[in-house]
């Protein structure tokens, strides 16, 4: 082997060494982040005197702290790991905001759920996205869909809601005088994108549009993203 190749190996080494470290960097952050606005929650219930909820929902809240605990060093997990606590979190929000939103997971049958890694944490975000930005400025009942699908060696997961939309809830925010800038969930997420496809040579994608009935008005926002498998 020559010293060039082999200089050349040791750079590329190094800088997977790096990135796995951003990485871990990363999901550190993440997890307080997530368990803050979990606290945030049975907070609300304990102030608002509701000992059965706040039973329910700390019940709930510990399952999914467990779920952050134990996947907060490895890389991946399998995705039905991921859907147990997605399905958590789903439970948790619409407990604390009194049933305002309906949800589903749809997994087709074509996806390993046991045998399908995927980043921890990953979907996450964008479904809190979805309620925080999409549904909870909408005066009528909202509604959030999750499907997952395989479309050759790639998994799909879709996240559609049919909120306010990103305009109209960058303008609420305007008029609420509050600052425009991405949750420390969302601004991860798309570091850890960026370094995964960087030690994998790309390959995940996110593709955000808005959702449009007949008369091009705004309905909704549709995630979709890709994740190699």
């Amino acid at each position: 082997m020559s010293i060039i190749r082999k200089r050349e190996q040791e750079k590329a080494a190094f800088k997977n060494k790096i990135a796995e470290t951003e990485l871990k960097a990363l999901r550190s952050q993440m997890n307080p982040h997530f368990i803050f606005n979990a606290i945030n929650s049975v907070q609300y219930f304990i102030t608002n005197n509701d000992p059965v909820s706040s039973q329910k929902y700390l019940a709930k809240f510990a399952k999914l702290i467990r779920y952050v605990v134990d996947n907060s060093k490895p890389g991946t997990i399998p995705l039905n790991t991921e859907l147990e606590a997605i399905n958590l979190y789903l439970e948790l929000e619409s407990l604390r905001f009194e049933n305002r939103f309906t949800y589903s997971v749809v997994v087709d049958e074509s996806v390993d759920v046991e045998n399908t890694q995927i980043p921890s944490m990953i979907i996450q975000p964008y479904v809190e996205n979805s309620i925080w930005h999409g549904l909870m400025h909408k005066k009528e009942k909202g509604s959030i869909e999750i499907i997952l699908e395989k479309k050759d060696t790639v998994l799909k997961c879709i996240i559609r809601d049919n909120g306010i939309g990103r305009e109209q809830s960058k303008e609420i925010n305007l008029a609420n005088n509050k600052t425009l800038k991405k949750s420390i969930g969302m601004a991860n997420t798309k570091e850890r994108l960026d370094i995964i496809n960087q030690m994998n040579n790309g390959g995940v994608s996110v593709i955000v549009t808005d959702i449009l009935d007949s008369d091009n008005k705004v309905t909704g926002t549709c995630v979709e993203l890709n994740i190699p498998m």
